[in-house]
């Protein structure tokens, strides 16, 4: 019993080439952090207008959007270059 937990140890040691392989993340595309706008202004229908009121709603929550994309987006982008950095700083 104990000489199979030992080999089966030893088959897993740091050793083997695969644990020694450096593991590089790529650089992620800018589209994954481009936040386009996130509201899709209605068009009127012919000889008619926005209000102002539309306008300025429609702006606010435009705006939102934006942010809200801006501030989950940028976590995540945040988080994977740190791990992209702390990779290529131990060489793994």
């Amino acid at each position: 019993m104990l000489g199979t937990v030992l080999s089966a140890l030893t088959a897993c040691s740091a050793s083997t080439p695969s644990a020694k392989a450096p593991i590089v993340l790529p650089a992620l595309p800018i589209e994954v952090g481009a936040c386009e706008s996130g509201v899709v202004i209605p068009t009127p229908k012919p000889g008619t207008k926005l209000s102002q009121l539309e306008v300025e709603r429609l702006w606010m929550k435009d705006r939102r959007s934006l942010r809200s994309c801006r501030l989950m987006h940028g976590a995540t982008l945040q988080f994977y270059e740190n791990l992209r950095a702390n990779l290529a700083a131990t060489g793994k």
